[in-house]
């Protein structure tokens, strides 16, 4: 079996800073969240790893070039990003041989402070990242959309405000910055994604690996594995073991990967889509309030 996977940082760090040491994916910290996840269908835990890793270990997890789902994805804020500043991310994405889907992540959310019939949507989940000091919850609402109308959002012909749901429109309303216009809002992207989805061991549904391409040649490794509540210690130890046995230290990355492809992104913004009609520009902004 291979010893653990090692590589020159990238740029390299200062002699005189040790890396922090990687703390099990399955930590104590993860059983406290379990009564705030109860009524909650899904659970993905989600590790993004630092830059200096991600080579190694995609050559340590097999990750082959040829066989990838290749996915366009975009996100929807205002140039200077306010709306990931208070905690939203929206996100639009297209993907190979699967219908597009608009999702409404809230940043740092307690999923027991959300309402039990948001919890219960078919398209609602917790996700778990695991941070280098502990972990961070937040809570997601993906809508599968057309392809045609995600083509639209994507080109900027169609305002992805004007796209989300009820239940999306009024978490975006009740979470989003009182001065964010929706018709101030731009599509950040796309940018390619590929994803890999590997058969683990004890993994019901198996890991899922994706590297994402950004602007600037900069690029990501995202980790992810899907469970119910019940199973999210079960599964954080075996994504653990699964890492340690191909070589791959499970540390870590200082930033998401939804933060480092926002901040990548937000240099090439696509103009704000064309002004809404009559009957919506009334709700000024993100929150259903006139901007002041």
């Amino acid at each position: 079996m291979p010893g653990p996977v090692t590589a020159a940082p990238d740029p390299p760090p200062e002699p005189s800073r040790a890396p922090a040491p990687a703390a099990p994916l399955a930590a104590p910290a993860l059983g406290s969240l379990l009564d705030a996840l109860c009524d909650v269908r899904t659970i993905e835990l989600q590790l993004s790893l630092p830059v200096r890793d991600r080579r190694p270990a995609s050559d340590a997890l097999g990750l082959d070039a040829l066989e990838p789902e290749v996915s366009e994805v975009a996100f929807v804020d205002t140039p200077d990003l306010r709306l990931l500043r208070g905690g939203v991310v929206v996100r639009a994405r297209r993907t190979q041989d699967r219908p597009a889907d608009l999702t409404v992540t809230l940043l740092w959310a307690d999923p027991a402070s959300l309402p039990p019939e948001l919890r219960r949507l078919p398209g609602f989940r917790v996700d778990v990242d695991v941070r280098p000091r502990g972990y961070a919850c937040s809570c997601s609402l993906e809508v599968p959309v057309s392809d045609r109308t995600m083509e639209a959002v994507l080109s900027g012909d169609l305002p992805a405000y004007q796209v989300l749901t009820a239940h999306q429109r009024r978490l975006v309303s009740a979470h989003a910055p009182v001065d964010v216009a929706t018709y101030g809002l731009a599509v950040l992207g796309p940018t390619h994604v590929l994803t890999h989805r590997l058969a683990a061991p004890g993994l019901k549904r198996g890991l899922v690996a994706e590297r994402w391409f950004l602007p600037g040649g900069s690029r990501c490794l995202h980790l992810s594995a899907r469970c119910r509540p019940a199973k999210v210690l079960r599964t954080a130890t075996r994504v653990d073991a699964y890492l340690t046995a191909h070589g791959v230290v499970p540390t870590p990355a200082p930033e998401t990967t939804t933060r480092s492809a926002l901040a990548a992104l937000a240099g090439r913004p696509k103009p704000p889509g064309p002004p809404q009609p009559a009957n919506t520009r009334r709700h000024g902004t993100a929150s259903g309030r006139s901007p002041a």
